[in-house]
């Protein structure tokens, strides 16, 4: 029986939001996230508390992005992106459909003609 590191689970479940977001991934693209590449760090090498916070970043970026924009696994894990800190948006987000775009319009105009 072949042994799997503690933390197997966490990681598993990270390549599994990935998946659950559409993003297609080879056996290869699994094996570089969770071991590393020569100047990357795989999701192995993270402590288990960093493996949490790479997860739940990754989680929260599936429910906002489509799987063309996701990224590899092992492209996050290089960027660092569960570091990044901001504010946020501060600016009102595009409407994300036309209807949207003609009810803000509608809103805008109503609002300047009281």
């Amino acid at each position: 029986m072949e042994r799997t590191p503690k933390n197997a689970d966490l990681a598993e479940q990270w390549i599994g939001v990935f998946l659950a977001a559409g993003v297609k991934l080879s056996e290869a693209d699994t094996m570089r996230a969770f071991r590393g590449t020569s100047n990357i760090p795989g999701f192995l090498s993270f402590d288990k508390a960093t493996q949490q916070q790479i997860l739940d970043y990754t989680y929260e970026k599936a429910k906002k992005t489509s799987a063309q924009f996701m990224g590899l696994p092992v492209n996050l894990l290089d960027k660092r992106e569960w570091e990044r800190t901001g504010p946020g948006r501060l600016i009102e987000e595009p409407p994300k459909s036309k209807g949207e775009k003609a009810q803000r319009e509608a809103a805008r105009r109503f609002m300047e003609n009281p």
